[in-house]
């Protein structure tokens, strides 16, 4: 998280860090992020991700993703109707490493269900939803090994594509066990910069 957040200081976005919240602390700020900021957002999660069994039944595998707090989870069903409910228009960028979070926020089912969304949202996971993440130490520091190698791409050509980074990265992953999943909200956010406005 103190990666992603370096990154973003010195492209001069604000930052908001949350470090242990609990699942009510997590959905009140996302809520009041989603509702308050006007132009570029970028929600990184980093933690644990896992699954539970489906039962809206809007899973082609049969299973909800869900992100993991000490004392409870949010599920990717919720996720996606804070998306649905708070966003209005801005650019957001949903840059999620933890297990199972190719489908975390559930933007998949948003454009299946044709749901009225802002359509400048793009989420850019660390792994399928059948993968795990996984980290490991570089140098002293221990590193998600998804944003370890995001950041090092990113260095190399900050003008890069959501597309552009799956093709540089996956090569880096996939001896993990990981490959980068994305979902849009529109089609054309994929192959823009991921982070347009970065210094």
């Amino acid at each position: 998280a103190l990666t992603v957040a370096i990154h973003h200081k010195k492209m001069g976005y604000n930052i908001v860090y949350l470090h242990n919240s609990t699942v009510v602390q997590f959905k009140k700020w996302l809520k009041f992020i989603l509702m308050n900021t006007s132009s570029d957002l970028t929600i990184f999660y980093t933690g644990h991700g896992s699954q539970k069994r489906d039962t809206s039944g809007d899973e082609a595998d049969g299973y909800d993703e869900v992100m993991v707090f000490d004392e409870g989870f949010v599920v990717d069903d919720e996720l996606a109707n804070y998306l649905v409910k708070y966003a209005h228009g801005q650019r957001i960028v949903l840059l999620t490493d933890c297990c199972h979070s190719g489908s975390i926020w559930d933007i998949q089912s948003i454009l299946s269900r044709k749901e009225n969304v802002s359509p400048n949202i793009i989420s850019i996971s660390a792994s399928a939803d059948n993968e795990t993440s996984k980290q490991t130490k570089f140098g002293t520091k221990d590193q998600g090994i998804f944003t370890y190698y995001f950041w090092q791409v990113f260095e190399q050509n900050n003008a890069i594509t959501t597309t552009q980074m799956k093709a540089k990265i996956d090569p880096m992953i996939r001896r993990f066990g990981q490959k980068l999943e994305y979902a849009s909200t529109s089609d054309g956010i994929v192959n823009d910069p991921i982070f347009p406005h970065s210094k």
